[in-house]
């Protein structure tokens, strides 16, 4: 475990850091912002959870695909937040996550989670 921040352009080098599995079993990202960007790298690096969990924003229903893009100049605002802007609609996840062989297993709205599995 490390606290710190993550970003889309630093993940990969500090999860081999960490020495993180590529097939690790579990991964949740939940960082109220810029989630499915995150999660992109951390695919695109070769990593392949075999379960994932991840926020969903569900004030943009389906079918509308959108995300909170990453921006290195990006801070934290709660108010951005509190007003909807943030994480990814459910379509968004829908749409990175087929590309990468993931299925919806679970889809918690009060939670804003969505929950999906490699079906490699």
């Amino acid at each position: 475990i490390s606290w710190g921040f993550l970003d889309p352009v630093t993940v990969a080098a500090t999860f081999e850091a960490l020495e993180i599995p590529q097939d690790l079993d579990i991964l949740k990202i939940d960082i109220d912002s810029f989630d499915l960007d995150l999660l992109e790298a951390i695919l695109v690096a070769g990593y392949k959870p075999k379960l994932l969990m991840v926020e969903m924003n569900p004030d943009i229903p389906p079918p509308i695909a959108w995300s909170a893009a990453y921006i290195p100049t990006y801070h934290h605002l709660w108010d951005k937040v509190k007003s909807g802007h943030y994480g990814a609609s459910a379509s968004a996840w829908y749409t990175l996550l087929s590309r990468y062989g993931y299925g919806y297993v679970g889809l918690e709205v009060e939670d804003r989670r969505v929950e999906c599995e490699r079906r490699e």
